[in-house]
């Protein structure tokens, strides 16, 4: 019987073993808190605010029936990834799937290139962030205000995640409540004063 203060049972630990790779991830983070992290890293919300204005501008409104023919896309990308970590559930992601199914080379030239894309999109975030964070302060506009700043957000996001993955996680979901109830209060305030403003008509 899996002893049950391990975070894992005892098939999912002999097949990890199969694969080559040794149990040692501690399992905290419940079902939203997997999801929050994809959604955080994803930005589905700021995507959507960013890109919709400026696609209906350009294409009016087939902005919506190309977005369809996107998710669609989307989707199939999603059930292939889901497919391979079932299939290879170790960590690693894109290295690991590669390495087993196209070679250890090509997967070091995967996880080289995600790698990469980490290193630099991280400090860009920061840097976007602090940008818009500075001028809300009253911190100014400067270059080296808005660096420092950035600076200091890297460092307190990597301060956070050496504290532990619950730590993180609790911060993270707390982002994303926060992200999602805006959104749909910012929604609500629109469609209100949309209403009131009496240029409402119905659809026909």
């Amino acid at each position: 019987m899996p002893d049950a203060m391990d975070p894992t049972t005892r098939t999912e630990a002999d097949r990890l073993r199969s694969l080559g790779y040794e149990p040692g991830l501690a399992r905290n983070m419940g079902g939203f808190s997997s999801f929050a992290v994809s959604f955080s890293l994803i930005s589905v919300l700021t995507g959507i605010f960013a890109n919709f204005n400026f696609g209906y501008r350009e294409v009016g409104g087939w902005i919506v029936a190309s977005w369809a023919v996107v998710a669609l896309g989307q989707y199939l990308v999603a059930g292939v990834m889901a497919r391979l970590a079932i299939r290879f559930p170790i960590a690693g992601y894109g290295y690991q799937w590669a390495a087993r199914l196209m070679g250890t080379h090509y997967g070091f030239f995967i996880g080289w290139l995600l790698l990469l894309q980490f290193v630099t999109g991280f400090p860009g975030i920061c840097q976007t962030f602090a940008a818009t964070l500075a001028p809300m302060t009253g911190l100014g506009h400067s270059d080296t205000t808005i660096r420092l700043l950035a600076v200091g957000v890297v460092l307190t996001i990597t301060a956070l995640h050496l504290s532990g993955i619950r730590w993180a996680a609790r911060v993270n979901d707390l982002g994303v409540y926060a992200e999602m109830g805006g959104v749909a209060l910012l929604i609500l305030l629109l469609a209100g004063a949309w209403l009131l403003s009496g240029q409402a008509s119905p659809l026909t």
